[in-house]
């Protein structure tokens, strides 16, 4: 399923015009690459950056910060549609949200003694979790 889950990113990027910093970095490197025959022996041979590909390196790297931030919200949208409060709780440690998930999000829909708001006043009960990715409302599904 986690498999999937890349899938629908993969599509959500390219219905979305999201571009890969990591496929943009690759494409620099290959420029940088050339390949010399010494003794029947093919040598690859990486020349340095230009000051322009230094630059543009500068901002892969920024950029690579918003996009992975961006996958993994997306992920944890993703996965709370169909991993129960105990499979999910790990990617939420690991990925961090900027919303707040509870037990009653996750595909089991079940309140737990765990939750902050077990035997209290829930918000869920007032009003569903939503999208923390502007333009996505439901859950992706790939065309």
């Amino acid at each position: 399923m986690i498999l999937d889950t890349q899938e629908r990113w993969n599509d959500f990027c390219e219905a979305m015009g999201i571009d890969s910093p990591f496929q943009r970095e690759q494409e620099l490197f290959k420029a940088r690459c050339s390949y010399k025959d010494e003794s029947g022996w093919k040598v690859l041979q990486v020349r340095d950056f230009t000051e322009e590909e230094e630059q543009l390196m500068a901002f892969i790297k920024e950029w690579k910060k918003d996009y992975l931030r961006l996958e993994h919200k997306f992920d944890l949208w993703d996965y709370h549609f169909w991993m129960t409060w105990d499979e999910f709780e790990p990617f939420l440690k690991e990925y961090g949200s900027e919303i707040d998930y509870y037990p009653c999000d996750c595909a089991e829909r079940q309140c737990a003694l765990t939750c902050q708001y077990f035997g209290k006043e829930c918000p869920r009960a007032k009003e569903e979790l939503k999208s923390p990715i502007s333009g996505l409302d439901g859950r992706w599904e790939i065309d």
